[in-house]
């Protein structure tokens, strides 16, 4: 599932306030228009209308395609010196959501986690590869 709430912040270069779709999850089956906008850089940010400068909010969120089977959680990249800490409570979590769902919901799931959209733009494009090698 898709969540998204309507955040405001502040442009850093001029202070305007802007207002800003942010996604706690992308769910990419659902709403696969916004694998495009994961991929050019453009989920939880906003344009300033005052001066034209790009915001992003940077804040974990989930990046979720149910026909590859593919979960990766997206953290800020400051966050990297806690990755195993990250890592521990994501498996944890997916543990129980295994104990609480039927297993066929999350049997075959890769999860991962990735630090800021960059990362997560490379990672989608290296499922993209194996998926659909070139000949």
């Amino acid at each position: 599932m898709t969540k998204i709430s309507k955040t405001t912040t502040y442009c850093g270069k001029c202070n305007n306030e802007i207002n800003i779709d942010y996604y706690d999850s992308v769910n990419v089956t659902v709403n696969p228009e916004l694998k495009g906008k994961v991929l050019k850089g453009e989920i939880n940010s906003g344009v300033c209308s005052k001066c034209g400068t790009t915001n992003q909010i940077v804040g974990p969120f989930l990046y979720h395609d149910i026909v590859i089977k593919l979960m990766v959680w997206v953290y800020p990249k400051e966050n990297k010196i806690k990755v195993d800490e990250i890592k521990e409570r994501i498996s944890k979590q997916f543990q129980e959501t295994n104990q609480d769902s039927p297993r066929i919901v999350t049997e075959g799931y890769i999860q991962t986690v990735v630090f800021g959209i960059e990362e997560l733009v490379e990672k989608l494009k290296e499922f993209d590869r194996k998926k659909f090698p070139k000949k």
